[in-house]
């Protein structure tokens, strides 16, 4: 968990999550070594996400690096977060 808080902020990121899924999403700490969140969808398929070498928006606060990030993987955006 102290290696995830060096470079995320998991409130941050749970509030965006039920923000934009619902309050039925939960979110796991990931188990894969390289990632750092998991969630799980109704059928218990697991998505594992975030880089855990790379801070990200919730703790850099970077808006072009942000916006560089949404256009590189814009093609994996359900919602526009």
């Amino acid at each position: 968990m102290n290696q995830i808080c060096e470079v995320s902020n998991p409130e941050v990121v749970l509030k965006q999550l039920k923000k934009y899924y619902g309050d039925e999403v939960d979110l796991y700490l990931s188990t894969s070594k390289h990632k750092k969140y998991m969630v799980s969808d109704e059928q218990g398929k697991k998505v594992h996400f975030g880089s855990i070498i790379h801070e990200d928006y919730t703790k850099h606060k970077d808006k072009q690096r942000r916006d560089n990030f949404r256009n590189r993987n814009r093609r994996c955006y359900v919602t526009n977060i």
